[in-house]
């Protein structure tokens, strides 16, 4: 995971949180084969803390909740895979 120059270029909308966020999720969907119901995307994204889905508009943003379950289990099956978290 990177930081983009220009993170909403060609994208409906972008998911923003700092590494501790993503790295507390990734270890939970580890460590019990699915996210608890505190993290999951929906949740962590719901106040805008700790992650906050940023777009350009209300439609854009719209698409977040309504692929959020395909995004999920995109994060569900790629915790399956060896990970390591760069030090900040």
């Amino acid at each position: 995971m990177r930081a983009a120059a220009d993170p909403l270029r060609g994208t409906d909308f972008t998911i923003e949180g700092s590494l501790d966020a993503w790295s507390e999720m990734v270890r939970n969907i580890q460590q019990h084969g699915e996210p608890d119901l505190d993290h999951t995307l929906n949740r962590l994204t719901m106040a805008g803390v700790p992650l906050k889905i940023v777009a350009e508009d209300q439609l854009k943003t719209d698409l977040f909740y309504r692929f959020n379950q395909s995004i999920q289990a995109f994060f569900n099956e790629a915790a399956g895979l060896p990970t390591e978290f760069a030090s900040v």
